[in-house]
């Protein structure tokens, strides 16, 4: 073979082959993820796996390479065809619905059909005869068949575009479809042309090879064109956007340089703007500032609780934060994610009242009564309380009545003990009352002096016109230490409750 040969074999078959692996390559570093990418990375490995089988079949004898075309170059030009038609199948319904039945599975049936009937034709290696440098083949049914199945798939490319170009008037890829829909146009015309012209024209052989790739190259050149493989750099700015978690990058002066959607929905937040400033109320604004000031210590803050009060219905939202410092350059930037945790919260909330509230008074229960108490470590005055004949009017009215008593004493308390003091129900008609770092008499018999009056002008109406008045013995005791150790102090207003009580029973 003269070298000057090779060079046209190189030049024809080869370097497009190359060319074709290079554009894989830039496609599938912009947009490994995308369907749409990755069909028209294969159409092109398609077309460059029938060149290169071209290319060995001419530096093969004539009788040695008839298999590559049979098997290897036939097929995988109908592949790629079909690939680069799926592709726009995919880049228009990803924007639009169009109905196809059967698609896009139907595009394959011209691969289909010609695998099928190959073993039905029997190609030979006397089949085979050479023109001035190319090697073409004598076998008119099986090149008819070819020609047909490639002339189908160019053909239904035509409806595809025709429905997108309908259809996405409006949207952002109509540019493209116009411009494939064009580019086609020219394409199966130039198809046309070569198979009136091959007779007088010495092509070379497997033409509609180069129209092919022609038609993938069209669809190549406008997607980077009008955009639509966008880097990766930018479809994770476009995630950042869409995210429903709020997001936020200050620079390092911790004014605003970026943030998504979803961040609006807590701040009015504008580009260029102090973080801060966009909290509006004064509590919030101090609440981040000493976040941000934690952020700065510590550099990374995981699942921080940040409290913020709507200025509009003074409603209160929590937050779940997540934060990073990143140098960029010597220069600090941080980086702020957070979600509404407000559900947990209140969640969390109600499950801790149902272990420290009493259910029918709304009281603290003994839980949270005693535990207030040591973690305040002050010293204060222990209040029990004891309802007389409770257990006669549960006997008599029944318990519905004897709850609705125990409410009524109840909202007694409400009323008169206020934080940092604290109230509970004990148990049963058993009551209690905290005055925390009270240890005044006059004080204590103030109070108890209220709700002995409240209880007598304050009874239990029942339907039937009765009137149930609350009975109830009260005993005290005062700490001038700090209440470490209740046993004692409980002890001791427990016997001079019970002295009242029997004072009580005794008249």
């Amino acid at each position: 073979m003269e070298l000057s040969v090779f060079y046209i074999y190189f030049t024809i078959f080869l370097l497009p082959a190359i060319l074709l692996i290079s554009c894989t390559t830039i496609l599938l570093t912009r947009s490994h993820t995308i369907k749409a990418a990755k069909l028209m990375a294969y159409a092109f490995n398609s077309y460059a796996i029938a060149l290169i089988g071209e290319f060995v079949r001419h530096l093969m004898p004539i009788t040695q390479g008839w298999w590559l075309t049979e098997f290897i170059v036939a097929p995988f030009i109908l592949l790629g065809a079909i690939l680069t038609l799926h592709t726009i199948y995919i880049v228009i319904t990803n924007d639009t619905i169009i109905s196809f039945r059967f698609a896009p599975y139907i595009f394959y049936m011209p691969l289909i059909f010609m695998l099928t009937i190959i073993p039905f034709i029997s190609i030979q290696s006397v089949d085979f005869y050479e023109s001035i440098i190319w090697y073409y083949r004598d076998m008119p049914l099986y090149t008819l068949l070819f020609f047909l199945s490639f002339g189908a798939i160019l053909l239904a490319t035509f409806p595809v575009l025709i429905a997108g170009y309908n259809r996405c008037r409006k949207s952002s890829i109509f540019p493209l479809i116009r411009f494939l829909l064009l580019s086609q146009l020219f394409i199966f015309t130039l198809y046309i042309v070569c198979i009136f012209t091959f007779k007088y024209i010495p092509y070379p052989p497997m033409w509609p090879l180069y129209l092919g790739v022609l038609t993938t190259i069209t669809l190549f050149v406008g997607i980077l064109r009008f955009n639509l493989t966008p880097s990766l750099a930018k479809r994770y700015y476009t995630m950042m956007k869409l995210t429903p978690y709020a997001i936020i990058l200050l620079d390092e002066k911790q004014r605003i340089f970026d943030f998504n959607d979803a961040a609006t929905t807590w701040a009015p937040f504008e580009i260029g703007m102090d973080a801060k400033d966009a909290f509006i109320l004064k509590e919030n604004v101090l609440r981040f500032q000493a976040f941000m000031d934690r952020l700065i210590k510590e550099n990374s803050l995981q699942s921080q609780l940040l409290t913020i009060k709507n200025a509009n219905n003074g409603s209160t939202t929590y937050l779940s934060c997540n934060a990073s410092v990143i140098y960029l350059n010597g220069d600090p930037f941080y980086y702020l994610v957070w979600y509404d945790q407000t559900n947990e919260v209140e969640r969390q909330r109600k499950i801790r009242d149902m272990a420290y509230i009493d259910t029918l008074t709304n009281l603290s229960n003994r839980t949270y009564f005693n535990s207030y108490i040591i973690s305040k470590n002050m010293p204060g005055t222990l209040i029990l309380c004891d309802l007389n004949h409770f257990k006669h009017i549960n006997d008599t009215y029944g318990h519905q009545v004897g709850d609705k008593l125990l409410q009524l004493f109840a909202s007694f308390f409400k009323e008169h003990v206020k934080s940092p003091h604290l109230s509970a129900r004990l148990g049963g008609d058993e009551f209690a009352i905290y005055l925390h770092n009270c240890t005044s008499v006059d004080i204590v018999e103030s109070l108890l002096h209220t709700l002995r009056l409240q209880c007598q002008t304050t009874p239990l109406k029942l339907p039937e016109g009765d009137d149930i008045f609350i009975s109830a013995s009260f005993g005290y005791a005062i700490s001038t230490e700090p209440l470490n150790h209740l046993e004692h102090v409980l002890h001791e207003a427990d016997l001079n409750m019970y002295k009242e009580k029997k004072h009580v029973n005794n008249a």
